[in-house]
């Protein structure tokens, strides 16, 4: 699985995987290190691997909880997704039985259900009470550092929130991890600092960073008020159900990133605010 996955990220390249299967090849290789390494460090506040726990503690789920969320997860994966190694039990399980994230809360909710669009609600939107208590706390580190983001702090709970569910869906961070921010609750050192950074500021190997950082920076709007009012009144209509779990269609959420972010371009808030209908909505987003 790891193989699988670090291919198909970029991060394990032909040539290092051809060293690690090659038996004459010890665990100390640089090839085999980089791919277990990451996930068995604990650097306290920065990060936290997602094998930490299991290789301390033991299997962190019951084998027979894993093997039936495996059961009604496997025809719901496409075969052609980033998550198609979850089509294989063996790995699937083995995915769940050592793997902080996602939570025992969300492998146990996908026992409940047998519909896809149920399965797929457990992983993707489900609220984790870790990611709400997240929110605010970043939302209050980006005010600190960006004043401008103050007027609409309420959206910025949300963005964090959003972040730190995506986060623990992915693997790229763990509960624990966020757990340790917010008891440690600084704005100045450790991982929460290191996310609003990751937002704030342009990093040059890390090209979706920043989107953020043109807001912070002139302290102002990105896009007229009229233009996200505009905008944002067509998002409460068009996404009163919110599929995607982002809650883009409530005003506060729309608004912020509407004022702060560069993730979409003007020209979409532009072709957002003009759309007639939802049908028009949708097709902002595709050009």
């Amino acid at each position: 699985m790891f193989c699988i996955l670090g291919h198909a990220s970029g991060s394990l390249v032909d040539t290092d995987l051809e060293t690690a299967l090659n038996p004459d090849t010890n665990c100390n290789n640089r090839a085999v290190d980089q791919i277990f390494e990451p996930r068995l460090r604990d650097d306290g506040e920065y990060s936290r691997g997602d094998l930490v726990q299991f290789c301390e503690e033991g299997p962190l789920r019951a084998v027979s909880l894993c093997q039936q969320a495996c059961a009604n997860l496997e025809p719901c994966i496409d075969q052609a997704s980033d998550a198609a190694f979850l089509r294989n039990a063996a790995f699937c399980e083995e995915f769940c039985i050592s793997r902080e994230g996602p939570t025992t809360e969300q492998w146990s909710c996908a026992l409940d259900y047998t519909a896809c669009r149920d399965i797929f609600e457990c992983f993707e939107h489900r609220p984790l009470a870790i990611c709400e208590e997240f929110g605010p706390l970043g939302a209050t580190c980006l005010a600190d550092r960006c004043e401008a983001s103050i007027p609409v702090q309420e959206g910025a709970e949300v963005f964090f929130d959003a972040i730190c569910r995506g986060g623990i869906r992915d693997g790229t961070a763990t509960p624990t991890l966020y757990r340790r921010a917010i008891d440690n609750g600084s704005c100045t050192r450790g991982f929460t600092d290191l996310v609003v950074t990751f937002f704030t500021e342009e990093w040059p190997d890390q090209p979706e960073s920043g989107s953020l950082a043109p807001f912070c920076n002139s302290g102002v709007s990105l896009r007229p008020a009229a233009i996200c009012d505009a905008a944002c009144n067509r998002a409460n209509e068009c996404i009163p159900e919110d599929p995607d779990g982002s809650r883009f269609g409530e005003t506060e959420v729309c608004q912020f990133y509407c004022q702060s972010s560069a993730l979409f371009p003007s020209d979409t808030w532009q072709c957002l605010a003009e759309s007639s209908g939802c049908s028009g909505f949708s097709l902002c987003f595709q050009n």
